[in-house]
């Protein structure tokens, strides 16, 4: 797999992480100020962002497109109650959830059935890493996160794998025929 080396591949990168956070921050922020509960909003969005997530992997084509991608997403969620309260941290998150991405591609050699496992691992993941996060910030969502944690990542898990596979579907069968795809992959050619 190459490398990111281009712009247009930084411009998509950055297009896919900007309409995940949209979705992301329309949903979930809903979920968050009805049940006060930091990732419920994953709940609701999760199977929507793996949607769009795989599919911006996917297109861009590149390996570490998954790690801009994530930090995007994590940086626009700075100053808002996306991945729980604002701040820095959710750089850091970013970081930790693209290299995971990026880890478990490149030890699976970025096969095909990767795709359809690597967002349900991550996603799934992402339940404990910010809950250690928030017991490291002393935030006080962390001792609710504890008592929901598991049911929360399984379901993360189910919606991620459900929009990967629903998004690799709709990229080979719809996306493939779009000029736009044809010339992508025309310049990996």
């Amino acid at each position: 797999m190459k490398r990111i080396d281009d712009l247009r591949s930084f411009a998509f990168c950055g297009g896919f992480g900007a309409v995940s956070f949209v979705i992301m921050w329309g949903l979930g922020a809903i979920l968050l100020l009805a049940t006060g509960m930091p990732l419920v909003g994953g709940l609701a969005s999760g199977l929507v962002n793996a949607f769009v997530l795989i599919i911006g992997v996917k297109f861009v084509n590149r390996a570490w497109a998954a790690m801009i991608i994530s930090l995007v997403i994590c940086s626009l969620s700075v100053p808002t109650v996306i991945f729980g309260p604002p701040g820095i941290y959710k750089i850091v998150l970013g970081l930790i959830l693209g290299l995971l991405f990026e880890l478990f591609m490149s030890l699976t050699r970025y096969s095909k059935f990767s795709y359809y496992l690597v967002l349900p691992v991550v996603f799934s993941l992402s339940v404990p890493i910010e809950y250690f996060m928030f017991v490291y910030l002393d935030f006080p969502a962390a001792e609710k996160l504890k008592s929901l944690m598991v049911g929360i990542a399984a379901i993360y898990f189910v919606n991620a794998a459900l929009g990967s596979y629903l998004g690799i579907k709709f990229f080979d069968k719809k996306m493939m025929k779009m000029n736009i795809v044809k010339n992508r992959i025309a310049m990996d050619g």
